[in-house]
């Protein structure tokens, strides 16, 4: 699959004027690029997220088919790497798209772990990477990553409000909170625990495998009994395995079980998960329930041709081709030029499945709906919206954004590095926060 040109970046051709030189006695002639336009696609297809990698490959392919395999009216070429769920092997991949197949940008990545490790290499080569899988970390937008964009989300726009939401709503006090070891689950259970405690709730207790645990019989049992709900975040396989196992140990309907994003709830995983994840409540960036003709437009086209209905990584990953090709067009076809290229992409406003507006802004309201899957073919119902408004005290009021040049104060990123002015968090969610600091640190998260 490693030229399959199938993935994340659907194979859509881009026939581009570019300037890219002086005539020898005129000012300046325009030469056609007639060059196919290369994108990469970085997507882990083994390993535990496997089922996430295969959206994000999917929502390419689908751009690139509608788009007649073309971006503007050059050829477009996907190039699909397997990044093994490895930092190390997401970095090597990367410079082999860019070194060796020429890629002009690149999308893809679930790791958060991943994201951290080529966010550098990219900056340097001027090459754009849209993220579109998850990778939420807070920490990539603490710093300048010019050429690094996020169309997912980030922990306090998902975990937090599901916080608040528990303790107001389930009357939830006391919780157990489980998350895969890794920098993104932890993040985002971080940022639960952090809203739960501030809402007035108390964590009594912490369980973190490590990611890719092939048996979470032993995790489950750790689990205490005397408590009001249990905040998850294991994810991709893992989050299938844990759900199961969980009911297998009679827990199912006992204690709640509150997702504090897709971890066990994604929709990708919920055909496998069956009976065991329904009832879960989760917090989710997209669904493809969202009843938006553009939307609607987007889960017909994937239902037809893949058969099965998209994830976010999906709908993310087919918004990241939409902003290229956007972008593309912009510059008139001159994607070689990178400066023109970055800056038409900081200025690209779309309609895309998500929701609509520029890259850097999904609009917010699609990440606050609390939801339980139902019985319907595992699929989940319609979002339930929260009448108690969840943006009161320390909820951001603003969407995912492209990962900024400079994260302002007010900035959703800062969520665990500083405490907002109109709440006091109690000590226990400050001891949260630098533990997942402190281990980020220590470099113990896998992802």
């Amino acid at each position: 699959m490693n030229r399959s040109r199938c993935s994340l970046t659907a194979i859509t051709g881009l026939v581009i004027l570019a300037i890219l030189g002086p005539a020898a006695s005129a000012p300046a002639q325009t030469p056609v690029a007639t060059s196919p336009i290369t994108i990469g696609v970085l997507a882990p297809s083994t390993g535990p997220f496997a089922t996430y990698a295969r959206d994000i490959i999917d929502g390419a392919r689908l751009y690139s088919d509608e788009a007649g395999g073309q971006l503007g009216r050059r050829r477009l070429e996907l190039v699909v790497e397997d990044y093994q769920t490895r930092p190390d092997v997401a970095l090597t991949k990367i410079r082999k798209l860019v070194e060796r197949d020429r890629a002009q940008a690149i999308v893809g990545l679930v790791l958060s772990a991943a994201a951290l490790a080529v966010k550098d290499y990219v900056n340097t080569q001027k090459v754009p990477l849209l993220i579109s899988g998850f990778a939420v970390a807070e920490t990539l937008t603490l710093q300048p990553n010019p050429y690094v964009f996020r169309l997912t989300y980030s922990p306090c726009m998902t975990a937090a409000p599901i916080g608040q939401w528990t303790y107001r709503h389930l009357k939830a006090r006391r919780a157990a909170i489980i998350a895969s070891d890794s920098v993104g689950p932890l993040e985002l259970m971080m940022a639960w625990a952090r809203a739960f405690e501030e809402a007035g709730g108390k964590v009594v207790q912490e369980i973190y495998p490590p990611l890719g645990t092939a048996d979470m019989a032993p995790w489950v049992a750790k689990l205490r009994h005397d408590v009001d709900v249990i905040g998850v975040q294991t994810v991709g396989a893992d989050g299938v395995r844990f759900v199961k196992q969980f009911q297998e140990y009679g827990l199912k309907g006992k204690i709640p079980l509150v997702d504090a994003s897709v971890g066990v709830s994604e929709i990708s995983l919920l055909p496998t998960a069956g009976e065991a994840a329904v009832g879960v409540y989760n917090s989710q960036p997209y669904q493809y329930t969202v009843d938006t003709p553009r939307n609607r437009k987007f889960v017909q086209a994937f239902r037809s041709k893949f058969g099965r209905d998209p994830g976010s990584p999906a709908a993310f990953t087919y918004a990241a081709m939409a902003a290229i090709d956007q972008a593309v067009n912009t510059t008139g076809g001159n994607i070689e030029d990178s400066a023109r290229f970055l800056e038409a992409l900081r200025k690209t406003d779309l309609e895309a499945p998500p929701g609509s507006g520029a890259l850097r802004s999904i609009p917010e309201r699609r990440h606050r709906h609390p939801h339980q899957p139902d019985r319907q073919g595992g699929r989940p119902d319609r979002p339930r919206r929260d009448r108690d408004d969840p943006r009161r005290g320390p909820v951001p009021r603003h969407g995912p954004r492209r990962i900024l040049e400079e994260a302002p104060p007010h900035h959703p990123q800062r969520l665990l590095r500083q405490v907002s002015k109109e709440s006091s968090p109690s000590e226990r969610a400050r001891s949260l926060s630098r533990k997942a600091r402190s281990r980020m640190n220590r470099g113990s998260f896998a992802g």
